[in-house]
């Protein structure tokens, strides 16, 4: 039996790395040949919004909310982590985002104890923190393997880094989102998922709701998420005059039953790693529109087939390509058929099986 630990931020929020940390823990622990562990940076008191097996042991190092570099400097964070790993006599140490690759490699120094550093956003952003840039070298470097999202970014790792221990894998489809093709897009609603940050880019989204729900007054739009810019979005929102048809949500804890309440999904993100919300939608036999940004949307789009991939960041084409699906039922149909074939791709079975083969290989 191998003894396999993921360490990541946590499950409290609607984030891509607890939802997707979440799937392959729970699907890796049904097989006699691994015990799973989860090591959570902090406890936040909240509930958790990404449910895990009971026979995944769950642990975390702090109860309150230190920056990186205060854990590394002042609150021990290496020792800590290191007498986790020891005590369940870990194989296998998995750091779910750079910002973890620094700590996962030092803890495991000096011990027979495997490092795989797993990529969550793409190889040329490093606007998520301070020291990305940084986490990701020391990840490449010093980790026993690197695991990269999209098929973009393991063209840039290789480039970049000239190692041949990078492999690529995509995430995969929650088996509980999957539905039979009876899509009517008849609902007259756009939804919009993700936390309210830079990376998103809602200002400009909310500026393309104007411009659409002046065009289509029977329709609205719902956002989905929280974050540090929530406040300006609500600003905005309220200075189009567009607070009754463009509603700001929040975190909830069933967003999978809420997809199918709508008629297609809409990201303006700045950038993406591999974005778990379009392979939501993607399975709930949604149509897609996003920028092509790097990496994520050209892997689940393909344009004019299953939705609609715009260069970034042309407001005009969003807005009309928006306008269009809005204003015609049968295109809607077409791409919502389409996504029946694409979500082969990412189906469970086919990820985890590249999961275990890269545990049972790494030296």
């Amino acid at each position: 039996m191998q003894n396999i630990c993921f360490l990541l931020d946590g499950f409290q929020s609607n984030g891509g790395i607890g939802r997707v940390t979440s799937l392959i823990a729970n699907e890796l622990c049904r097989d006699e040949e691994y015990s799973l562990t989860t090591i959570a940076y902090r406890k936040t008191g909240e509930s958790l919004l990404y449910e895990l097996s009971d026979q995944i042991k769950q642990y975390y190092i702090y109860e309150n909310d230190y920056s990186m570099t205060q854990a590394l400097l002042y609150k021990n964070i290496i020792s800590k982590l290191k007498k986790i790993l020891q005590r369940e006599k870990i194989d296998i140490l998995v750091a779910c985002g750079a910002l973890f690759f620094p700590v996962a490699i030092l803890a495991t120094i000096g011990t027979k104890i495997k490092c795989i550093a797993w990529e969550h956003s793409n190889g040329n952003n490093v606007s998520d923190h301070k020291f990305q840039k940084q986490c990701r070298y020391i990840g490449t470097k010093f980790a026993n393997a690197t695991v990269v999202l999209t098929k973009q970014d393991l063209k840039i790792y290789k480039c970049r880094y000239s190692t041949r221990n990078i492999y690529h894998i995509y995430n995969p489809v929650d088996q509980k989102l999957i539905r039979n093709n009876n899509y009517l897009g008849n609902n007259k609603k756009i939804i919009s998922v993700g936390r309210l940050c830079y990376q998103k880019n809602y200002p400009m989204l909310i500026k393309i709701a104007k411009e659409v729900l002046d065009k289509n007054e029977d329709w609205s739009w719902d956002i989905y998420g929280d974050g540090p810019d929530k406040q300006e979005i609500e600003m905005l929102i309220k200075y189009y005059d567009i607070e009754d048809r463009v509603v700001l949500k929040g975190q909830v804890n069933n967003l999978y039953e809420i997809y199918q309440k709508y008629d297609f999904l809409v990201m303006t993100s700045h950038y993406e790693g591999f974005s778990m919300v379009l392979l939501e939608a993607l399975s709930n036999n949604l149509p897609l529109i996003a920028f092509d940004v790097e990496c994520g949307p050209r892997e689940v789009i393909v344009d004019n087939i299953n939705g609609y991939l715009i260069k970034p960041f042309d407001v005009k084409k969003m807005i009309q390509s928006v306008d269009m699906l809005c204003k015609s039922g049968n295109l809607r149909r077409r791409f919502s058929f389409a996504t029946l074939k694409k979500n082969e791709l990412f189906d469970i079975d086919i990820v985890i099986e590249k999961w275990k083969k890269l545990f049972k290989n790494i030296n």
